[in-house]
Parts: C-alpha cells; sequence; structure tokens
C-alpha cells in the first residue's frame, strides 16, 4: 500500500487549495463576463435580467461578433448618422443598442407627439436594434422615436407613422 508523501516532521503533506479556487474564479468570469459587458453596453434597464440569466450574456456577444463586421450601424457613430438621415422632426438626440432576444420583444415609451408618450411593445425582426431617442421642437419633450436595425441600418420602427405596427409578443 503506496504511503502518501510526508513532511519530514512525519505529517502528510495536504495539497493546496490555490488550483481549485484559481479555477472556480476563471469559470465564474467565463460565465457572467459577457453578462457585465452586455449591461454596460445595451440600453437594458433591468440589469438583474442579465445577472438571473447570463446565459443572455453569450447570446448578446455572440450575436454582435458574427453581425457587427457587416452591419452597416455597428457603432453609435454610424447608428446616429443613420438616425439623423431618417429624422428631420422630431430632432434626433442620441442612440442606445438593445438586445432583445427572439420573441421575447421590447417595451418602450414612444414619443408619438409633442408633450405625448405612449407604450408600445414591439417584435422587432433581429435581436440587435438601435432605440433612436429625439427631441420635438415644439415643446422639448423628449423620448424614444424610432427602432434601427444593427445589421442593416434600416428603420425598424417609426414613431411618426407607427410603422411597422407592433405587434403583440406572447410572454
Amino acid at each position: 500500500m503506496p504511503v502518501p508523501a510526508q513532511l519530514e516532521s512525519g505529517e502528510p503533506r495536504r495539497r493546496s487549495r490555490a488550483p481549485w479556487i484559481v479555477l472556480a474564479v476563471v469559470l465564474a468570469a467565463i460565465f457572467i463576463v459577457p453578462s457585465i459587458i452586455a449591461v454596460t453596453v445595451t440600453s437594458s434597464p433591468d440589469s438583474s435580467t442579465w445577472a438571473a440569466r447570463p446565459w443572455m450574456g453569450w447570446q448578446f456577444a455572440g450575436r454582435v461578433l458574427v453581425e457587427a463586421p457587416t452591419a452597416r450601424a455597428a457603432s453609435p457613430r454610424r447608428a446616429l448618422e443613420r438616425a439623423t438621415a431618417e429624422f428631420d422632426e422630431p430632432e434626433v438626440q442620441s442612440v442606445e443598442l438593445a438586445y432583445v432576444p427572439p420573441g421575447s420583444g421590447i417595451t418602450i415609451m414612444a414619443l408619438v407627439g409633442p408633450g405625448e408618450e405612449e407604450e408600445v411593445r414591439l417584435d422587432p425582426p433581429r435581436p440587435l436594434v438601435w432605440q433612436v431617442y429625439g427631441r420635438f421642437a415644439e415643446d422639448g419633450s423628449r423620448g424614444t422615436i424610432g427602432l434601427l436595425d444593427f445589421a442593416t441600418g434600416t428603420l425598424v420602427w417609426d414613431t411618426r407613422t407607427g410603422q411597422p405596427e407592433p405587434r403583440t409578443v406572447s410572454t
């Protein structure tokens, strides 16, 4: 029967826990880092969604990595340029990236007129969209005025026309 390794004092050698601790930290980082990135990059109002479902961070990262090289609105600057070209009134102010997993939909407070907001639930054709924020000149009211597709840079939804019609999304 093999004798366990012993120190000179005769006590058995204890194995270090350090490799297991390092492994646990590395696995935890691999699992949650994409979620942390997604929270900081997107306009997700509820960061607990990313914490509760960290695999969504990997879905988000995968989508961005696949679509970004050929996307027409891959950066905030390019998305803002495309949005500004689409809208005269209301004035475009900013854009924020939103990740909408297929079938989950997005609920936004849409600016439908000066001082008028309406809650709208949309199911964009692709998961990555830019929320376009703008301001009406008449009263300075600000809010979401449209959605731009990340990959194509096309207007997916326009608050001025309500087109395409918001689709009901089952939750």
